[in-house]
């Protein structure tokens, strides 16, 4: 009895890894083609396997999508946590930044994953709105690690005085919301690239809390106001 639970266990983790796997791979696949663009014949060749392995681990391309956002936003809340970890002499401000860079980035590879969808099936928070509630309850870990990462990043901001906050929560948002906005707006053949829209974001986020706030200079301005 008890070798076949230690199988079983065994089997389980097996298949979990596949999965992760998978995932990383449909990740990966989802980004360069885009959801609506990408069959399941093309998502089961570039994954390297069979339709029936496909369908062993996936209903069909809607849950492989829901499957990927749970693990992509399982991946930024630890993206986001390491960057807000403290460096030596950082102040609240350094980690903040760090923080919304990495969310910024998150919310542009997520739109060239979803990439020809309407505008708002192109919103995260709009997606993960519209999961089912038993899907809904496994993001929101997720989710409330980056917000609870965020949060702490103003509270060491407002110790250190590198940032006037008022109210932690109700700013952790406000300094989101540009991110989130970002992924509508946005668009990739226009004539700001990537690097710049997410320093552009990143500083106008900053400007909510900064004591001296970050000057984005002419031509990026010039280059935002052209492409939005």
């Amino acid at each position: 009895m008890k070798h076949k639970k230690t199988e079983r266990a065994r089997i389980s983790r097996l298949d979990a890894d596949a999965k992760q796997e998978l995932l990383a791979r449909a990740s990966r696949v989802l980004r360069r083609q885009g959801f609506a663009a990408t069959t399941i014949r093309e998502l089961a060749a570039a994954l390297d396997v069979g339709p029936s392995t496909f369908y062993y681990h996936f209903r069909d391309k809607d849950d492989l999508f829901v499957q990927t956002l749970q693990s992509e936003l399982s991946s930024l809340a630890a993206r986001v946590e390491r960057a807000g970890k403290a460096l030596p002499k950082d102040r609240g401000i350094d980690q903040l930044e760090r923080v919304l860079r990495e969310i910024t980035t998150f919310q542009l590879d997520w739109q060239a994953m979803v990439e020809g969808e309407p505008a708002r099936v192109r919103s995260l928070n709009y997606l993960v709105g519209a999961l089912p509630e038993s899907v809904r309850l496994k993001t929101i870990p997720h989710e409330r690690s980056i917000l609870n990462t965020v949060r702490a990043t103003l509270e060491a901001g407002k110790k250190d005085g590198s940032m006037d906050v008022l109210d932690v929560t109700m700013t952790a948002f406000a300094v989101m919301a540009p991110s989130e906005q970002l992924i509508i707006w946005y668009r990739p053949d226009g004539r700001l690239p990537p690097a710049k829209a997410i320093k552009m974001c990143v500083a106008l986020a900053l400007r909510i809390v900064a004591r001296t706030a970050p000057v984005l200079n002419r031509s990026t301005r010039r280059n935002g106001a052209a492409t939005a």
